[in-house]
């Protein structure tokens, strides 16, 4: 997601520019690099994720303590688009695009049903069977959570469009089977 930055709304395709802040430059940087092996003949893959579902670590790791509480909600105003895959369909993804020999270059790795923080967090309190009562504004975020805050709270609404066209099956395309597999599948 690194790739976009701050996009509202807007469909993220794979086929647009970066976006203009250190991030996305330094991602682009590293895309541009890797694309040199293929004067070599080797065909090369940018895989752009989104944000990668396991109970184990990441946003969600860090989530799951306060929703258990009952204390999680949605960050600041909660429509900021997240793009999410559960860990398990992010893993299958790649498995497949070693042989999908079609598909080069940017492939998204996110699921085709990115949801606004607002509706991602009422699935997570769902999921803990908690409820959903303080939004945390982005003041006691950024006290919180420093430097990281601003990737958090950033909107980024990926289309997969060429894993999918490349006949890629998730197993978790809806945010309830992927926290459902997420809190189920530990380790």
């Amino acid at each position: 997601m690194g790739f976009y930055g701050d996009c509202g709304s807007e469909t993220l395709l794979e086929e647009l520019e970066p976006g203009n802040d250190f991030l996305e430059q330094v991602t682009w940087e590293w895309e541009k690099a890797a694309l040199g092996a293929t004067t070599a003949g080797i065909r090369v893959i940018n895989l752009r994720f989104g944000l990668v579902l396991t109970a184990e670590g990441g946003l969600l790791g860090r989530m799951l303590p306060l929703f258990r509480l009952g204390i999680g909600d949605r960050l600041g105003s909660g429509s900021q688009y997240m793009s999410w895959i559960s860990r398990h369909d992010a893993v299958q993804a790649m498995v497949h695009l070693l042989d999908a020999d079609e598909v080069v270059g940017p492939v998204s790795i996110s699921s085709p049903n990115p949801l606004p923080n607002a509706e991602f967090t009422k699935a997570l309190a769902k999921a803990v069977r908690r409820p959903a009562l303080f939004p945390v504004p982005r003041f006691a975020l950024r006290m919180s959570q420093g430097q990281i805050t601003e990737s958090v709270m950033a909107s980024a609404r990926m289309d997969p469009s060429k894993l999918t066209a490349s006949r890629f099956a998730f197993e978790h395309p809806d945010i309830e089977s992927a926290l459902t597999w997420a809190l189920d599948n530990r380790g």
